[in-house]
């Protein structure tokens, strides 16, 4: 994350109360969404990720959310947004293979929607589904993923930031797993998304139950 870029405020304040922790469906697409205040404990992204999975709702199991439409993007900008500035941990990541930058919760675990092609001395890249990275679209100048800020070379998770009085302002940016640990602390809550299941995969769940062995009773015979 560049320095200047969408560098969220620490000492803003977070949302009201009522807004965290607080289970939101999305009308677009049917999923849930919920987003969770640190508390007197930051969390990495490893752990926000570990909190968001061993959440459910109404038997939803939860995941750090992932955002592959810009409906999507729309309705959490609308949604969480009331002036104020902070950023959340989100299920992307390029650990795995620097620059591939893949959903690594939920049912798109493991897709690909953006390669880095190069960071110097401008960004560019290719996206392969949606993405929201900081830019000025106008000018098609991207400012992240810069994988580069004050923690050095190594910014292999994303973060988006919400709450900067406009709509449809909401910007990723990568940092560090541990960024949300210290004095800098700009990680202030992650997001949680109950993923209703698509009709195809409630298909093949069914039909995988339809198949398992059946214990059967056998008549008796004389």
């Amino acid at each position: 994350m560049l320095l200047g870029a969408v560098a969220p405020i620490a000492a803003q304040p977070l949302l009201p109360p009522s807004l965290f922790n607080t289970v939101v469906q999305n009308p677009s697409n049917g999923h849930y969404y919920e987003l969770i205040k640190f508390g007197s404990a930051t969390l990495t992204f490893a752990e926000a990720s570990a909190a968001a999975g061993a959440k459910s709702y109404q038997g939803i199991p939860g995941h750090l959310v992932t955002i592959t439409s810009q409906a999507e993007q729309d309705f959490i900008d609308y949604t969480f947004q009331k002036g104020v500035n902070y950023n959340v941990w989100m299920g992307a990541s390029d650990s795995a293979i620097e620059g591939e930058w893949r959903w690594v919760t939920g049912p798109e675990a493991g897709q690909l929607f953006w390669r880095t092609e190069s960071t110097n001395p401008v960004i560019t890249g290719v996206a392969f589904g949606f993405e929201s990275w900081g830019a000025n679209r106008d000018r098609n100048q991207y400012w992240e993923p810069s994988n580069r800020g004050y923690l050095g070379n190594n910014e292999d998770f994303a973060t988006f930031a919400i709450g900067r009085g406009t709509p449809n302002v909401t910007r990723w940016s990568d940092l560090p797993g541990e960024y949300s640990r210290g004095l800098r602390s700009w990680v202030k809550c992650y997001m949680v998304e109950y993923s209703i299941p698509e009709p195809a995969s409630i298909t093949i769940m069914m039909l995988a139950a339809f198949a398992l062995p059946r214990r059967g009773h056998r008549r008796a015979t004389c």
